[in-house]
């Protein structure tokens, strides 16, 4: 295990727990205890100034895959701990102090924007936690000196945030929502990897 702020060039693999900062705002991807009153009103999914916060940590695990049959019974596809992650991969990312998992559903609307929703949700993984990397092309393999797209694997969404701030009780926080594809991809949709640990 090592630190990713000792190795400039170092992969992301999965395992890795690392804070994802919003290019265009210099925000942290964040959540917290605390709902949203409308929509989904599970756990609310922020970018936040803050970079100490523990808060901003997410574990990059393999995607969710309904168990495929092998001899020996039902068993749930797995990425091995410390392989680098690829351009077109699938993969979730668990908030690390909740265990909850990054997630979105085109059954509800993000309460500033009114673009897709975006929150953490608990128990039982499933295919809305999957999200799909894309990296700029001729980059192959994921590193904290490239920046990152996130697409939803379900509803074809970009992570994305932006500008717009929440009032109480997360007041000063930016919304983060899903934008839709478009032919050209839209501001606001990239991240890059900044400090954390990685799984060698």
């Amino acid at each position: 295990v090592a630190s990713l702020n000792n190795l400039p060039h170092q992969f992301v693999t999965y395992g890795s727990a690392l804070k994802l900062e919003h290019i265009d705002t210099n925000t942290q991807l964040f959540s917290q205890d605390i709902a949203y009153g409308s929509g989904s009103q599970q756990q609310a999914v922020t970018t936040v100034q803050d970079s100490s916060s523990v808060g901003s940590f997410w574990s990059v695990r393999a995607p969710f895959r309904r168990p495929v049959q092998v001899d020996n019974g039902m068993q749930q596809q797995r990425k091995v701990q410390g392989t680098n992650v690829r351009h077109g991969d699938i993969v979730r990312l668990q908030h690390v102090e909740s265990g909850k998992w990054l997630h979105s559903s085109h059954l509800h609307q993000a309460p500033l924007s009114k673009n897709q929703e975006i929150c953490s949700i608990g128990g039982n993984s499933g295919t809305g936690d999957n999200w799909i990397v894309e990296l700029d092309e001729g980059v192959s393999e994921w590193n904290k000196d490239h920046r990152v797209r996130f697409r939803h694997e379900n509803t074809g969404v970009y992570l994305a945030s932006h500008e717009n701030l929440f009032g109480r009780p997360i007041q000063g926080q930016q919304e983060v929502c899903g934008f839709s594809q478009t032919k050209r991809l839209r501001p606001g949709v990239y991240w890059k990897a900044t400090q954390g640990v990685y799984f060698q």
